[in-house]
């Protein structure tokens, strides 16, 4: 025989009050792996080659020397582990920085995105362009940021090759996703890495950037370090 609705309202009452007690509960943040990803991550950043030989048809040989981080930038990031490569090619003259910070915690990573961290320091960003590339087994879209600065009665002009890279094997190259990830209880302490190319002589040409992209950006050491950064996140989560 059917049961009456009212036979169904206390069962009801009762879910209802759990579900908003539940609400109420913090999740607990997901760290399981994390500490080894950091190890992994770590290890795959340091060791980016200071010397990369391009393939034909590009010239030269990219020797780099290591640049520090500014205190500041540090004790913002708190960086898991953090690399700047200053390559320069003596055949051709070109030069080029390959920045690399990945955090341990995501939420830190907002502060040093391009259109909070440049503005903050004197930069204008005249305007943003997209690229895609396509290197071996990898994609990469990069947003590509045109900025000036004045200072002392004269103007730099640099060109930012940008692209973050989530845990969770996302790539991204706005604040929303970072907010994604800094939000989210099950990926937040995976952290993101960011990952800039930086060209500053006014004379290069958009194609000769794009190459150094595919040639710094593209090395294998490169390659495999972005395969490690984007397999943080356990399969189960």
């Amino acid at each position: 025989m059917p049961l009456c609705l009212k036979h169904f309202a206390p069962i009801a009452l009762t879910l209802v009050l759990l579900t908003a007690v539940w609400a109420l509960v913090p999740l607990p943040v997901v760290k399981v792996g994390a500490a080894e990803f950091h190890a992994r991550s770590k290890a795959a950043i340091e060791g980016l080659a200071t010397t990369v030989i391009p393939p034909a048809p590009f010239r030269g040989v990219w020797v780099a020397t290591r640049k520090e981080m500014d205190a500041r930038s540090l004790s913002l990031l708190q960086p898991n582990c953090e690399l700047t490569l200053h390559y320069a090619n003596k055949q051709n003259d070109q030069q080029a920085y390959l920045s690399v910070v990945q955090v341990g915690d995501a939420r830190t990573m907002a502060g040093h995105a391009p259109v909070n961290c440049y503005p903050g320091t004197g930069w204008t960003i005249d305007k943003t362009e997209y690229r895609q590339f396509k290197i071996k087994d990898v994609e990469l879209k990069p947003a590509v940021y045109f900025m000036h600065r004045n200072s002392g009665g004269s103007t730099s002009r640099w060109v930012v090759y940008d692209l973050f890279i989530f845990p969770d094997g996302r790539d991204g190259t706005t604040l929303e996703e970072i907010d994604r990830v800094a939000q989210d209880y099950r990926k937040m302490k995976y952290g993101i890495a960011h990952v800039q190319l930086v060209t500053w002589d006014p004379l290069m040409t958009n194609k000769e950037r794009d190459e150094i992209f595919s040639i710094l950006v593209g090395s294998e050491s490169c390659l495999q370090m972005v395969r490690v950064l984007r397999t943080g996140i356990p399969h189960e989560q």
